[in-house]
């Protein structure tokens, strides 16, 4: 994985979804690659990185293992991948999205109304 952004220093580490990312390593004061580690499929994760002064920042949902049936090649892994980061759709479990599935009107009324009103909300029973 590639991560952007500033004042990255040499000997930065980087933890993804709580594990230690492998392979670190800081290209310049604004890029850092790694080698994600093994984490549950279909997981969000936040990405962490700390640089050696002790200074760090936190990317909430930066990174979301791959799907079982939804491998990055897939036609729609960007879309998938948007609504999972989004919380507006988790997947059906087991580390599998449903990608191959049927969406019923009811499941596709609450993707609607998470899209229109955010995260936060909950669809009545």
């Amino acid at each position: 994985m590639t991560i952007a952004g500033t004042d990255f220093e040499d000997g930065a580490t980087v933890i993804i979804g709580g594990v230690a990312a492998t392979g670190v390593t800081v290209s310049s004061f604004n890029q850092i690659t790694a080698t994600t580690p093994s984490l549950p499929p279909g997981s969000l994760n936040d990405v962490k990185v700390t640089n050696t002064d002790g200074s760090a920042g936190t990317l909430p949902n930066g990174w979301i293992a791959d799907f079982l049936d939804v491998p990055g090649t897939q036609q729609f892994y960007a879309y998938v991948t948007t609504l999972v980061r989004n919380a507006i759709t988790a997947g059906v479990g087991g580390g599998n999205y449903g990608v191959a599935q049927s969406t019923l009107r009811q499941q596709m009324a609450v993707f609607l109304l998470k899209a229109k009103y955010g995260v936060c909300y909950v669809p009545p029973p």
